[in-house]
């Protein structure tokens, strides 16, 4: 058995609210930030613990270098490479476009990264009984970070798939090696820690 296809997910298996992505996107915008024109901002390297150039972004953290964006920007008519300079100017609205077509595909991915088992391949997104806490900080993170980089935290993954979700908040903190920080908590760590405290509150509401 596979995992419904995401089409199917959105247009037949209705169960969802709308205002969860609502939401969602609202955080993003916080989060990333907006900037008409691209931009480079150091971060901490978490092998070296010395500062490094980011990748070059736009709008609402769009990475200009990466190739699926590149290819969402051109569903839109737009050209990433126009505007890798920092000369050329993203419209509010553009960049609007931008963010939905990205979130969307940050929940195909999430939808695609994380079915429950071999027997029973129900998504996290899709099962109904999944806190929206989960579906916002599972989105938020693979906008973040990517499919290549989400699915490296494994055991977080499957933290969220088994419903541990104090257990998923400390992995998010936790770096390769025992008692090392991820590089999530070193290069975003206010982000990181929000999406803990939200991950323990959902059986911890007093938090």
């Amino acid at each position: 058995m596979s995992i419904k296809s995401f089409k199917t997910f959105l247009t037949e298996d209705r169960w969802y609210e709308d205002q969860w992505i609502e939401d969602n996107l609202k955080q993003l915008k916080k989060d990333e930030g907006f900037s008409e024109k691209a931009y480079q901002i150091k971060i901490k390297d978490p092998k070296t613990g010395k500062d490094k150039l980011d990748k070059i972004t736009i709008g609402y953290g769009a990475n200009l270098e990466d190739s699926a964006t590149q290819s969402i920007m051109k569903s839109i008519g737009l050209n990433a490479q126009d505007y890798m300079s920092g000369d050329k100017a993203l419209s509010q609205n553009e960049a609007e476009l931008l963010l939905r077509q990205q979130q969307a595909q940050a929940i195909s991915d999430v939808y695609a990264a994380t079915p429950k088992n071999k027997n029973s391949p129900l998504s996290v997104l899709a099962d109904k009984d999944m806190p929206n806490e989960v579906r916002n900080v599972t989105t938020n993170l693979m906008y973040q970070l990517g499919r290549p980089r989400f699915d490296k935290f494994k055991l977080f993954k499957q933290n969220i798939i088994d419903k541990d979700f104090n257990t998923a908040a400390e992995e998010l903190g936790r770096g390769v090696k025992p008692g090392t920080q991820s590089g999530l908590m070193i290069q975003t760590p206010a982000r990181t820690k929000r999406h803990q405290s939200m991950l323990r509150s959902i059986n911890n509401p007093n938090l």
